[in-house]
């Protein structure tokens, strides 16, 4: 599934990569790094709404660190994004 998914990202086919990756979710065998990237194009996508629920359903996943605080402080300059506290 990496492998399309990056030939996805690579074709900057976006919506494809969002399917692949919410397939992955669906069968519980999304990673940290995915959700990441899941994330992130949502936001790209404008859907910025279903970013910050996904986030939020994930949060047990999610540790704060200084890439997650870049991460979100990134989306929220460039997206509008609202992380969960």
């Amino acid at each position: 599934m990496l492998d399309l998914v990056t030939g996805a990202l690579a074709r900057r086919d976006f919506d494809d990569a969002i399917r692949l990756l919410e397939s992955e979710k669906k069968l519980g065998a999304i990673e940290l790094n995915d959700l990441f990237i899941l994330t992130y194009l949502h936001c790209v996508n404008g859907e910025v709404k279903k970013a910050e629920d996904f986030v939020a359903s994930s949060s047990g996943l999610i540790k704060r660190d200084w890439f997650v605080d870049w991460l979100w402080g990134k989306l929220q300059a460039d997206f509008g994004f609202h992380p969960p506290p």
